[in-house]
């Protein structure tokens, strides 16, 4: 996996232009609550015994967020996050903040995330187990950890919270009393979340090279961008576009990881499939999604593979390739410039959709 890592450097990089710059503490008046814009989420000014320090805007248009909340009494540490990711998949979510449990060593100590308490949650406004959580024993700082994620519309929420004197059962006591405490949200993701497995088959990696348009940059650029807006950006797909797709089965949307969990980033399938993936990064929704799609008004539809990457605020699409490429090809392409980026609409907005007028250039 050394490979891979030294790959990762280069796709972070690569995406650096569409991750938020300076995370910034909102103001907020101590006994006044605060109402996340684009859903029902509310950060009240107290918890149970928790009482909040801060909340915190990782990316613009409170887009990605995190309420921080304290226990004077007990120390204990309470995180929620609301964030929208290109892929709202909670399964994977959950997966890759599984890692970041055993990353902060000074705080956690060395974990093993096979004895993790598992188990899932029927989230405030749901009807199924949609939401998953687990709880672990910890060495470092704190004696014991959990996490919590699920589903509400495009957005996800997590709950971390920490504490230095519970045990492994009196802090999943805690977690579950906490998610209760949540406001109560619409749109809540009616499929249960399941636990990530290992895929058993192999990717069906190609010699891919970028893809050549008979009609030039600007003709694949716009297509791109239909394509996005469609995708990425929760609208109708084009007439023509959808007369493209339509038949071609959608891949089954449970998922595999490629190979173990990587600090930096894993690869996700949709179980059975070898012709498709997703690259989550650290765990906080960034993604690189790659899949075939036919090429726009092409006369013999073509398919070829899209390469997008994406987090709350946006959508980048780059250059699409004529085969499925790995992670070299994957990191080669998205060091270049973009070919469009749709900007993901918020509430009752259209998506603005940036062409970039010389995609084989380098980012500047």
């Amino acid at each position: 996996m050394g490979v891979l890592r030294a790959w990762f450097v280069c796709l972070a990089a690569s995406i650096a232009t569409v991750v938020a710059a300076e995370p910034a503490t909102l103001e907020i008046g101590a006994d006044k609550d605060f109402l996340h814009d684009w859903s029902a989420m509310r950060f009240s000014p107290t918890i149970g015994d928790f009482r909040r320090d801060r909340v915190i805007e990782f990316e613009e248009r409170q887009t990605n967020l995190a309420g921080v909340y304290l226990d004077p009494e007990t120390d204990n540490l309470l995180s929620i996050y609301i964030f929208r990711p290109l892929e709202p998949d909670v399964s994977i979510w959950f997966d890759r903040a599984l890692y970041s449990i055993g990353v902060r060593e000074d705080y956690f100590g060395d974990q093993a995330l096979e004895r993790l308490a598992l188990s899932g949650f029927v989230p405030r406004g749901g009807t199924a187990e949609s939401g998953r959580y687990a709880v672990l024993a910890t060495n470092g700082r704190y004696k014991s950890t959990s996490l919590a994620i699920y589903r509400a519309g495009d957005w996800l929420i997590k709950l971390r919270l920490s504490s230095p004197s519970s045990s492994v059962p009196e802090l999943e006591d805690l977690t579950l009393r906490t998610l209760a405490a949540l406001p109560e949200m619409e749109s809540i993701a009616p499929a249960p979340a399941y636990l990530i497995q290992p895929c058993k088959n192999t990717p069906a990696w190609l010699e891919a090279a970028p893809l050549e348009h008979p009609k030039g940059d600007t003709a694949l650029a716009t297509e791109a961008s239909l394509l996005a807006i469609g995708t990425a950006a929760g609208l109708p797909l084009p007439e023509n576009l959808a007369e493209f797709i339509e038949g071609s089965p959608a891949p089954s949307q449970t998922f595999c990881r490629d190979g173990e969990r990587q600090p930096q980033f894993n690869i996700y399938r949709p179980a059975g499939t070898t012709d498709r993936y997703i690259v989550a990064l650290n765990d906080g929704g960034n993604s690189i999604s790659v899949f075939p799609r036919p090429i726009f008004l092409s006369e013999d539809q073509r398919f070829v593979h899209r390469i997008h990457s994406g987090n709350s605020v946006s959508t980048t699409v780059f250059r699409p390739h004529e085969g499925l490429p790995d992670l070299k090809a994957l990191s080669k392409a998205i060091g270049q410039r973009p070919m469009a980026r749709v900007k993901r609409p918020l509430g009752k907005e259209g998506a603005a959709v940036t062409i970039f007028s010389s995609p084989e250039g380098e980012n500047d």
